[in-house]
């Protein structure tokens, strides 16, 4: 067993303490150690004198950096804060940017309307112009139409219109028409009359204003007249002048036929010849045979 140097161990210790103080270790080497093994603890640098204790004196690590560490930790919080404080900024900012982009609706107040005086007077306006409408004007015609047709009467008709739109306006023609000559392409004018004949007498007459008309229709003077002096020798009767009352009197007619009589006067505007009474509802052969020689036209 090796014998205890307790000179190695003294400079184990120092070099302990020198390296814990952060200073450079102690290098020695093997013959320095073997030259100074039996030299006395001053000889290697060693003052007892100078505070050596066998027990080394440890320094703290890093305490001589205290102050370093501290300022640069105050240093970080003071860069954390104003990171902190950047990003907060920046939070707020693209707030406002985001609230400020979304679409705002605005209500929108109602605006009374008021209309003009003149539009409240419109529809007047208008009904006086629909007025003059009503009436014969250009663009209208009145045009009668008698003879064989379904509804004799006036017919109203538009500017331009012909003979055909006439006949059509007052239902068409009757199942014994027979309109002859008649041109149906013809235009007609306001104040026109058209006579549509019948298969006993096939003519079609389109008279113009102011042209020579039929004789008129006897008027309740003249059937007066009729009836004081309507009998022509022997009793003969005047076919378009005799009144209901007379024509009543007529061997078989009775009082429907004498208003079928006068229906058929009315609508063909007069008779023409005395065999037209076969055209009349409710007269046949025998009935025209017995009253043919008691009318005349």
């Amino acid at each position: 067993m090796k014998n205890h140097d307790p000179h190695l161990d003294e400079y184990a210790r120092a070099r302990l303490a020198y390296v814990t103080a952060g200073r450079p270790p102690l290098v020695l080497g093997p013959r320095h150690l073997a030259d100074q093994r039996d030299a006395e603890p001053t000889d290697l640098g060693f003052d007892d004198d100078a505070g050596w204790s066998q027990e080394p004196q440890v320094h703290e690590p890093g305490a001589a950096h205290r102050p370093v560490l501290h300022r640069a930790g105050e240093l970080a919080r003071g860069h954390v804060k104003a990171i902190a404080a950047v990003l907060l900024a920046a939070l707020v900012l693209t707030a406002l940017v985001v609230q400020r982009s979304r679409p705002t609706t605005v209500p929108l107040e109602e605006v009374p309307v008021t209309l003009p005086t003149h539009a409240a007077a419109a529809p007047s306006v208008g009904a006086s112009l629909a007025t003059p409408s009503a009436a014969a004007t250009p663009d209208h015609l009145k045009v009668h139409v008698l003879g064989a047709v379904v509804t004799p009467g006036v017919v109203r008709l538009r500017s331009g219109a012909r003979v055909q739109d006439a006949v059509t306006a007052a239902g068409g023609l009757a199942g014994s028409a027979a309109i002859g000559e008649l041109n149906l392409a013809a235009p007609v004018m306001d104040g026109d009359q058209v006579l549509i004949g019948t298969r006993r007498r096939p003519r079609g007459v389109v008279r113009h204003a102011g042209e020579t008309a039929p004789a008129p229709l006897p008027s309740a003077a003249a059937g007066s007249a009729g009836a004081s002096g309507g009998a022509v020798g022997g009793g003969v009767l005047d076919l378009n002048n005799a009144t209901a009352e007379q024509l009543d009197t007529l061997p078989g007619v009775g009082p429907v036929t004498a208003q079928r009589i006068l229906e058929w006067r009315t609508s063909h505007g007069r008779f023409s010849r005395v065999e037209e009474l076969q055209e009349v509802d409710g007269i046949g052969p025998k009935t025209y045979a017995n009253l043919s020689s008691h009318v005349r036209v």
